[in-house]
């Protein structure tokens, strides 16, 4: 495990090509999980060893002195040429660990050797942290070790990475009040908000915009860029290769649109409704599409296509009705038949982060379709009796519903995320037990020291 972060960088292509689902990360860099896993490993596996071999400091001492003192040396002395020569360094360090830093661009005119140089100053001030932390990490081990203090001193190995690692990332992560950058007369959410429908909208002229959601109002792009894959796949990557096609658009719900102020949409582009401008926001103006789908919707009729990839196409050609018919990746267990002239209905009894309420007014067996992004940590009651939560659309959620069912409910409930936070909990208790365990145990054996000394 200590070898595979240094292999993996040398190897890196042939590890991607020849290594199943290593093409399927988001980057090399994610690799550093096991480069940061290996160290932690060795960091704890080293402290076990200075406390149990405390007893044999008096006959390897010296030669543990001269490494607890020449980790700090090192860092000191790197500390001190970044300092001194800190772009003749710096140059040497890229000849050395990263060649093709002078000739891999950026962009125009500016290499990864140019960006090192302009963070040169965070670098070396790295440089004598790392040169600070290493040699309060070597006083407190050296403190232990002659008896100078006990077990407990050795917490503070595991404060120093915590306190470097909030001092690194709080450049990051940063907290305001958005209310400061979006005030709350903004006209545009606020004609959204008069419209009590779930829908979204799509701001052509920066789709990528995430301006509204502070607004409490849904966009067709998402909140943060990276989405549940099957919906990323649907809008068409990174790139929103299908953010313009008129049957996705209208699938997702997407009711207003905003453009710029003298685009011209044709009429009829989206279906048998024309489109009506509805706000003027000076360099753009926001348009009404009435042919956009309802967020809930039932059909009489589907269409099983086993493999989602194989779905897109279909919903972007257009070539079904989808307000009849759904696609689905398996077989449904009710049995349908196609009603023309059905009066039946699904509505929102209560839209909430984690708990979704729909009533439900059905004669016949229907699917209900909700156009929110399908995930398998959602269940699924009829009610109150589970059901079956399907993927519909290759990215949104459907439901099988039996004739006269009154209400559905729909609550996350993740196996995982309870998994994961108890695996969490317990590594965190045993961890502050041994601890513990430790200290009491130092503790006694300085006591029982005292009493034996004459």
């Amino acid at each position: 495990i200590f070898s595979q972060p240094i292999l993996y960088s040398l190897l890196f292509k042939l590890f991607y090509y020849l290594i199943p689902k290593v093409s399927s990360l988001r980057a090399p860099s994610m690799i550093m999980f096991i480069f940061s896993l290996s160290i932690a490993l060795l960091g704890g596996m080293g402290v076990q060893y200075i406390l149990e071999r405390k007893k044999e400091a008096a006959s390897t001492g010296k030669k543990f002195n001269y490494l607890l003192l020449g980790v700090p040396g090192a860092m000191l002395l790197l500390a001190l040429l970044f300092s001194m020569a800190g772009k003749g360094m710096l140059s040497t360090w890229c000849s050395l660990f990263y060649s093709e830093a002078p000739t891999t661009m950026v962009q125009q005119n500016v290499s990864m050797l140019d960006v090192g140089y302009m963070n040169l100053p965070h670098i070396q001030s790295g440089t004598w942290f790392a040169f600070l932390f290493s040699g309060l990490a070597a006083l407190l081990i050296w403190m232990y070790r002659t008896g100078k203090a006990g077990a407990a001193v050795l917490c503070g190995l595991v404060l120093i990475p915590v306190v470097d690692d909030v001092r690194f990332d709080r450049r990051f992560i940063d907290t305001y009040d958005y209310q400061q950058n979006w005030p709350e007369n903004n006209p545009l959410a606020e004609y959204l908000k008069k419209d009590n429908e779930k829908f979204r909208v799509l701001t052509l002229n920066e789709p990528k915009s995430v301006l509204l959601p502070y607004y409490g109002i849904d966009v067709v792009v998402g909140y943060h860029g990276n989405q549940l894959r099957w919906y990323d796949d649907l809008l068409g990557s990174f790139e929103l290769k299908n953010i313009v096609n008129p049957h996705f658009l209208n699938l997702v719900g997407t009711k207003y649109l905003v453009v710029p102020s003298g685009q011209e949409i044709p009429p009829y582009y989206f279906g048998e409704l024309p489109l009506k401008a509805v706000v003027n926001l000076g360099r753009s103006q926001m348009v009404e599409n009435d042919n956009a789908y309802p967020r809930l919707f039932l059909v009489d009729r589907y269409r099983v296509v086993p493999d989602r990839q194989d779905i897109y196409p279909l919903i972007l050609d257009g070539q079904d009705d989808f307000r009849h018919v759904v696609y689905l990746e398996e077989e449904p267990q009710i049995s349908l038949t196609p009603d023309s002239l059905s009066a039946d209905s699904a509505w929102f009894i209560d839209y909430g982060v984690d708990t979704v309420r729909v009533g439900l007014n059905c004669g016949s067996n229907k699917i209900l379709v909700f156009t929110d992004t399908y995930y398998d940590a959602w269940q699924v009651t009829i009610d109150g009796r589970p059901a079956k939560l399907h993927r519909s659309y290759g990215a949104f959620r459907a439901v099988e519903i039996p004739a006269g069912s009154r209400e559905v409910a729909f609550t996350f409930d993740s196996p995982r995320y309870k998994t994961g936070r108890l695996v969490t909990w317990l590594t965190t208790f045993y961890l502050f037990a041994m601890i513990l365990i430790f200290v009491v145990r130092g503790r006694k054996e300085s006591f029982n020291e005292k009493e034996t000394t004459p």
